[in-house]
């Protein structure tokens, strides 16, 4: 009996490649339930009946083993001493007695058949969030304090699909009406590793949440450890990404990997990066081969602050990750295909520019000389003209860098493009400017200090790093896209 239990819950996952190449649908919008729950709290249930998640006692606050295949255990998340990511003498680690869930960051999914139910929770730090037949109760975290039952009233019976997203949370089972049906929900796509840093880390509504969500996909695990990157150890206080692999992903066996990392390793020269980041893609590929992996580097500002030696960092990560048989996919650089020759490949710069030089007149939708720069412009060819709306990068070498160009104007007959901020380099007049690969994330600004132009006023935090809420669904959405779009369009190997 035992043996037929353990294998009806630990069901063999299809083949990695079936997963991965067969993508249902368009990537998935979060939504609001419609019509939505009531929603109540109180301090004991009223329903009779008990569905239970653990084997543990109502002093032991953790869900710590499915009973019965009632509910459906996943989104494993790396973070306690049973299951995840412990601390051990400033090292990062990962034990695990079980593989597929860890408990203080978990997803539990199950069928419900009835119109009431309540979810008893014994502790819940962080909040979490509520997904009925894919759609949320709210898109920020659902809080409580002590210990509590929480209500959620449907007003009339029906099956539903709910999903509860949480970390560490402590999340006891449910209570239904006699006669309701409950049993564990499937799980749906890959088992999938995000491998980073601190924008990675747990959190019920990480960017990691929202990417699952838009992939349709259940099983994705934020690995995330603050200050590390492909050679940073988090200052001393932790474990690079290449030393972590055979404890945070092997073991988990992952059908993809998506690398998210390279901000903190800003400072370390370029070829150590691009080593760290070889290394990383090869020790999963050697340990993992039908393990699939994709990944770039994050942005915690507008494109135009970037400097020429981040850029030269971002390009060491993308040929570390590729040379070591990984896929690029980064938010910082879009992918830009034209049918013929780009446009703007034979601009150069017209008039030599000064660092500090102004982008705009004082709002980015408005420039005139000698704000902005001119280009050896003419109206009527599209080789030498720039868009508006397009990401360039001025000049080459240790004085390149990116903007977004916002608005156009004249002077003497030639166009002058205005941006976000202000120049960081002199460029004299012929370097080179050509259209690169957006970044998703633009302009000088951040929530706590818009600039009243670009997605960083909305996207970048209150901490001027890292993510606002909006900032993580934005995220999870297009780097879901880009993935969708790779695996379509090219069949990973």
């Amino acid at each position: 009996m035992g043996a037929r239990l353990m294998l009806a819950l630990h069901a063999p996952r299809a083949a990695a490649p079936d997963k991965l190449t067969s993508l249902a649908g368009d990537a998935i919008i979060p939504q609001l339930i419609d019509p939505m729950p009531t929603v109540s709290e109180s301090a004991s249930s009223t329903l009779p009946r008990y569905w239970p998640t653990s084997s543990g006692t109502p002093f032991y606050q953790m869900a710590s083993a499915p009973q019965g295949g009632v509910f459906t255990f996943c989104r494993g998340l790396p973070g306690s001493t049973q299951s995840g990511i412990t601390y051990s003498e400033g090292r990062v680690m990962t034990a695990s007695n079980a593989g597929a869930r860890a408990t203080l960051g978990q997803q539990w999914s199950f069928i419900h058949e009835g119109a009431k139910i309540e979810l008893q929770v014994r502790s819940n730090p962080h909040g979490f969030l509520v997904r009925v037949d894919n759609k949320f109760l709210s898109l920020e975290p659902y809080q409580t304090s002590g210990q509590t039952i929480v209500t959620l009233d449907f007003g009339m019976l029906a099956r539903r699909r709910i999903d509860l997203i949480s970390w560490g949370m402590g999340f006891a089972g449910i209570f239904t009406d006699p006669t309701d049906s409950v049993f564990a929900a499937t799980l749906r796509g890959p088992r999938a590793i995000i491998f980073g840093d601190s924008f990675t880390t747990p959190a019920p509504t990480n960017w990691a949440t929202w990417f699952g969500h838009a992939m349709g996909w259940d099983d994705v695990w934020p690995s995330g450890v603050g200050g590390t990157g492909f050679v940073n150890d988090g200052n001393g206080n932790a474990v690079s990404l290449p030393d972590r692999v055979a404890t945070d992903i092997v073991p988990y066996n992952p059908d993809l990997v998506f690398l998210h990392a390279g901000l903190n390793d800003f400072l370390v020269p370029p070829d150590e990066v691009e080593e760290g980041a070889f290394h990383t893609v090869r020790r999963i590929r050697d340990a993992l081969p039908s393990t699939q992996v994709v990944g770039g580097a994050d942005t915690a500002f507008g494109i135009e602050a970037w400097s020429a030696a981040n850029l030269d960092t971002l390009d060491a990560i993308r040929t570390g990750i590729e040379r070591g048989g990984g896929h690029w996919i980064s938010p910082v650089e879009l992918p830009l295909a034209f049918a013929g020759q780009p446009i703007g490949a034979e601009a150069t710069l017209y008039a030599p520019v000064s660092a500090g030089q102004a982008g705009n007149d004082g709002t980015p939708d408005s420039v005139t000389h000698p704000n902005g720069f001119t280009c050896n412009t003419a109206v009527d060819n599209s080789l030498v003209n720039l868009r508006i709306g397009s990401v360039v990068e001025i000049g080459s070498g240790p004085n390149r860098e990116r903007v977004a160009i916002t608005s156009v104007g004249f002077h003497h007959a030639r166009l002058v493009y205005g941006f976000d901020g202000a120049m960081q380099y002199d460029h004299v007049a012929g370097e080179p400017v050509r259209e690169v690969g957006p970044c998703f994330v633009t302009g000088h600004g951040t929530s706590a200090s818009p600039s009243g132009w670009g997605s960083a006023d909305r996207f970048i935090g209150v901490d001027n790093f890292h993510y606002s809420p909006e900032g993580h669904r934005a995220l999870g959405a297009v780097n879901a896209a880009l993935l969708r779009q790779h695996l379509r369009g090219r069949p990973l190997i």
